[in-house]
């Protein structure tokens, strides 16, 4: 993408599992502002497809970073 403006927010696009471990964060630290859910993009360099192309990667920003990052270090690696 080549801006924050064009990237999906939606969350219907996600895995269950993604969108349980967002949900689970938002319970655990408040409301998180999505910045871009799933987007048609390979890895630079790669020719590989990026995890947002699978619904498995979620940007967002949040009030309670310290927070977050504690309980994503929690959950599986998908």
């Amino acid at each position: 993408i080549t801006s924050y403006k064009a990237a999906h927010t939606s969350r219907s696009c996600l895995t269950s599992q993604t969108r349980s471990i967002l949900n689970a964060l938002e319970a655990r630290v408040g409301a998180a502002k999505i910045v871009s859910t799933c987007v048609v993009k390979k890895i630079a360099g790669t020719g590989r497809r990026s995890y947002h192309s699978y619904g498995m990667a979620v940007d967002f920003h949040t009030h309670n970073k310290a927070a977050a990052i504690a309980f994503l270090k929690t959950q599986p690696v998908l």
